[in-house]
């Protein structure tokens, strides 16, 4: 473009923007639908915002400054998978929307509809009428969006928890005291953490212990990241210490890990993967028999593979490891062995889904620094906050592996619940962390200052806020 074109062109965008303002230097009026407006543009709020499928009704909240002109105000809905149930003959427009039937009650708009789907829907209040005849996104200002979700009656009855429970301290190789790393789990916002220390499974126990004492919403369970072979494996709520158990059994260790290497035959398998593999399998084996969960921790880490030479050995143990299926989850994300360690987890895990292997995901950070801790955590779908709970959701494939490189979260995990998650990252999570992080502040005074009745009574507070705040959702205001 020559100079002469950019100067007509900056001149003519000058004239159309000054057309649109009168001469107070406002907007001028036009039969043009306005901008959509953000989420609660105005003042306008939805309860609740979680539905079971079926009928519902809705309350949607009025500022005060349309509150002398609701009777002009209209409601429609868009299903965010793009339909509705056959039965909902309503539907029109090009966004699909429906236009649900609803009434002024005490200066709030309450509306009665069906949401026959599980999904994400989105509830447009617009200003002004508009007839069925009349496609609603040419007729009428659209002033406010809300955003609601039904789910199906069995995970409307489950609760959402995030956790991390692959956590060290000073107790091995971490960084910081068990304190230190349970504390910064309240200042992050988790519902539950296991610390899981190489080898020592007693700081779990000893900060389950610690911290029961106190009442706040937090879980703690038992864990320990377990070394009688090269693989790393996980003991996630085991009700003792899978090392101090082999210690004490080695005899039965190796009975059981020779069980399993008269089982291992193929083409390449070497003698030393098959004392892997078997060594491995067989902790698993007591991992359960303690009535913990069998998890494979960070599935083909690289970590200074150049100076060992056991590497590619071990990778291939592992690949065998995945394909015998004799663990209960795979841990998919682990923050901490990043770049093309979790690169080639993820790319191993599509490979085995793909060939009909498709393990439960847990997500963790391996955290040792507080500083790592909060970036990659487990969020499950629970009864309640038990952990013979919090395992069969595991188990169940009802648990996401969430990795945060913020501004970004990556989920990974069945679809039903990835969409659920983000709409919790919109309208839950973000409440829900600032109150924990709140029992966490006045945890820390009670443990650096000693008790006293009023800061019992603050947390005790603190932390059924917490409890509420998920049913708050679920309950017409």
């Amino acid at each position: 473009m020559n100079r002469k074109s950019f100067l007509k062109n900056v001149a003519l965008l000058s004239a159309l923007t000054a057309s649109s303002l009168n001469a107070k230097g406002k907007k001028s009026t036009s039969s043009a639908p306005e901008k959509i407006k953000p989420e609660n543009g105005g003042g306008f709020d939805l309860s609740p915002r979680i539905f079971k499928t079926g009928n519902v009704e809705m309350k949607i909240s009025v500022p005060e400054e349309f509150k002398g002109k609701i009777d002009n105000l209209d409601v429609s809905i868009i299903c965010g998978d793009g339909g509705w149930d056959d039965t909902q003959k309503e539907s029109y427009g090009t966004n699909n929307a429906m236009r649900p039937e609803y009434e002024i009650v005490d200066g709030a708009i309450i509306v009665k509809t069906r949401f026959m789907r599980e999904s994400r829907y989105t509830v447009i209040v617009h200003e002004g009428k508009f007839s069925k005849k009349t496609r609603y996104q040419s007729s009428t200002p659209q002033i406010a969006f809300l955003r609601a979700f039904a789910l199906k009656s069995d995970l409307y009855k489950l609760r959402p928890r995030k956790g991390d429970i692959h956590i060290h301290s000073t107790n091995s190789d971490g960084c910081n005291k068990p304190v230190d790393v349970a504390l910064r789990n309240y200042e992050i916002g988790m519902d539950f953490q296991s610390i899981s220390d190489h080898r020592v499974w007693q700081t779990s126990e000893d900060m389950r212990i610690l911290f029961s004492k106190y009442p706040t919403s937090m879980s703690f369970y038992n864990a320990e990241e377990c070394h009688h072979s090269s693989v790393h494996v996980h003991n996630f709520g085991g009700k003792a210490s899978l090392t101090d158990y082999v210690n004490s059994h080695k005899d039965e260790f190796k009975a059981i890990a020779s069980k399993y290497y008269k089982t291992i035959e193929g083409e390449g398998i070497t003698n030393r993967m098959k004392r892997t593999v078997s060594s491995t399998e067989a902790e698993f084996e007591i991992i359960r028999k303690l009535g913990g969960l069998a998890i494979l921790n960070h599935p083909y880490w690289q970590c200074n593979y150049a100076k060992a030479p056991h590497y590619n050995m071990t990778m291939q143990s592992i690949d065998l490891l995945c394909q015998r299926k004799n663990f209960d989850a795979y841990e998919f994300v682990n923050y901490c062995c990043k770049d093309i360690s979790v690169s080639m987890a993820n790319s191993k895990y599509f490979e085995l889904c793909k060939n009909g292997l498709n393990y439960p995901v847990v997500g963790t950070t391996d955290a040792h620094t507080i500083h790592q801790q909060g970036n990659g955590y487990t969020v499950v779908f629970t009864k309640s906050d038990n952990i013979e709970d919090v395992k069969d959701a595991i188990l169940k494939h009802r648990s996401l592996a969430v990795a945060e490189y913020p501004p970004a979260k990556m989920v990974f995990g069945e679809k039903r619940y990835v969409d659920f998650l983000y709409f919790l990252y919109d309208f839950y999570f973000p409440k829900h962390d600032k109150l924990v992080a709140e029992e966490g502040k006045i945890l820390r005074k009670i443990i650096e200052k000693g008790e006293s009745p009023e800061l019992i009574k603050k947390l005790e507070s603190a932390s059924k806020q917490v409890e509420d705040l998920y049913p708050s959702l679920l309950k017409m205001s």
